[in-house]
């Protein structure tokens, strides 16, 4: 007896831009599944082809945590991978959380929340989001 399920291959969807990101997040999937796919396919693209997967300014998410993290992510690779030049809509305002709101990655408290208010990409911090310094690090 076969299993009918064992010559299905699973197919694993890889957004191809940050716009597309924002697209997938509309349509309710998970964010960090949806983020490391990215990361997945960014870093084996071809620069140009990298740029071009940051240029075009995301959706408008509801979600203003999910608007500055993309800012970040975008403003961070574009960094990290030397590109020509760090796509422009990631400085407007809406990809800035609000001064009194801090957003950590993980639930913190004490030493683990001070190193990541240090350690913190610069990218990351400007937004008042504090994430570890390997953020993009994939197993």
């Amino acid at each position: 007896m076969t299993n009918k399920n064992s010559d299905k291959k699973l197919i694993i969807r890889r957004p191809m831009s940050i716009k597309i990101v924002s697209e997938w997040l509309l349509e309710k999937e998970s964010f960090y599944l949806v983020i490391g796919n990215f990361l997945d396919k960014f870093k084996v693209a071809e620069k140009t082809m990298q740029e071009w997967m940051l240029e075009e300014e995301p959706l408008w998410l509801d979600d203003d945590i999910y608007r500055a993290y993309l800012a970040s992510m975008a403003h961070k690779l574009a960094h990290d991978w030397e590109h020509k030049y760090i796509p422009d809509w990631v400085f407007k305002d809406i990809y800035f959380l609000p001064g009194n709101r801090p957003w950590f990655s993980v639930n913190t408290e004490g030493r683990l929340r001070e190193k990541l208010l240090i350690f913190s990409p610069s990218q990351f911090k400007i937004r008042n989001l504090f994430v570890s310094p390997d953020v993009f690090f994939r197993i």
